[in-house]
């Protein structure tokens, strides 16, 4: 893994101001200044650790989010809806009463997702942003369809926890677990560009489906200025959640076996 520099954001304003290219832009750019001298915003770095131990990333600094408070807070907003930001670890929002209280499914959500370490670092931000799990897509030896080759190795090869439905030349599925739960409930995103300017869009219209190319990204681009934002198609600052209305719940068909990381036992 290559050698890079760290620091830290003392607020958003200057988060925004220091980051240079999303984790997409900066997997896409073609050798030369602009992809050696990539600036990355970090959440909870669970994903960036693993494309930068994997050669698919090697940004010349990272900027840590960690100590920007207003990212880190659930909060009940005036008529019941649930604002919870970028920064809310998996973990928060598993053990968070009001969440467990009245989003159920999201609560489960966030409490089944990888082990219990990696819960207590990944960030909800993180999570809805993270970049594809294929394996053809993170393997520096397969030039896949998404990073700019010629073929989706996975329609022919390994591909029994891929898309069925709505390929269009790539057949990744999104690898977020509580992106499920939180389109379930109507969630929006609010989004802060480089410059400050903030909109707000429905989750299920931010996310978007699979495609091919190297331009390829898993999230809708900033209308003006997409290579700039925060955590990793970085935009996005928080979810807001409508009230709930009744009770709800998550089940998950996987195979438990394929989980990477470390494993606990009860």
């Amino acid at each position: 893994m290559k050698g890079f520099e760290w620091t830290s954001a003392p607020d958003l304003a200057a988060a925004l101001r220091a980051g240079s290219a999303t984790v997409a832009a900066a997997m896409a750019a073609a050798p030369g200044p602009a992809a050696a001298n990539a600036v990355i915003l970090k959440a909870g770095g669970i994903d960036l650790l693993d494309l930068m131990k994997e050669g698919l990333l090697a940004p010349q600094r990272i900027v840590n989010l960690r100590g920007i408070p207003e990212l880190g807070r659930i909060a009940e907003e005036p008529g019941g809806a649930l604002r919870i930001g970028a920064m809310v670890t998996l973990a928060q929002l598993a053990g968070d009463p009001l969440i467990r209280a009245r989003y159920g499914a999201l609560a489960q959500a966030a409490g089944g997702s990888a082990s219990p370490q990696i819960r207590h670092v990944a960030t909800l931000g993180g999570n809805l942003l993270q970049r594809p799990r294929c394996w053809y897509f993170r393997s520096i030896h397969h030039d896949c369809a998404r990073k700019g080759g010629r073929q989706c190795f996975a329609f022919m090869g390994e591909n029994q926890y891929h898309a069925i439905f709505g390929q269009n030349g790539c057949a990744i599925v999104h690898p977020s677990t509580a992106a499920t739960a939180l389109v379930a409930f109507d969630a929006s995103v609010e989004l802060v560009d480089a410059r400050g300017a903030r909109r707000t869009v429905t989750l299920e219209n931010f996310l978007l489906g699979p495609r091919s190319g190297p331009a390829a990204r898993e999230c809708a681009r900033a209308r003006r200025d997409p290579d700039c934002g925060a955590v990793a198609c970085p935009e996005a600052r928080r979810a807001l959640v409508p009230p709930a209305a009744g009770r709800t719940g998550f089940v998950r068909l996987a195979d438990r076996r394929r989980r990477r990381g470390p494993r606990t036992r009860p």
